[in-house]
């Protein structure tokens, strides 16, 4: 369960993570508009939280299949990136 900070959705989407998103303010609604859409987690919204749905949104997130896979795709996506981040860091430190 997260606020849905950029670094909270960047280490979720790296390791296959599904996430309950309550935002707060700020980037943090993009960023769980990002998992609906990717569906690779759930939504609450804060102002209406209550002990159901906070249980609602475990047994969605915990019980139903597509989330754990679509997160898992995503992780996929992501440690398939074409470029080793190392190896483009020295590329443009070694230029000559």
């Amino acid at each position: 369960m997260t606020h849905c900070g950029l670094n909270s959705l960047i280490e979720s989407s790296f390791n296959g993570v599904p996430l309950i998103a309550t935002p707060l303010f700020g980037d943090q609604n993009y960023n769980t508009f990002i998992i609906k859409q990717k569906e690779t987690g759930v939504y609450i919204n804060f102002k209406e939280i209550s002990v159901q749905l906070i249980k609602d949104a475990l047994k969605q997130v915990l019980y139903m299949d597509k989330y754990y896979e679509n997160a898992q795709k995503l992780k996929k996506r992501l440690h398939s990136y074409p470029y080793n981040i190392q190896e483009k860091f020295v590329k443009y430190l070694v230029q000559e």
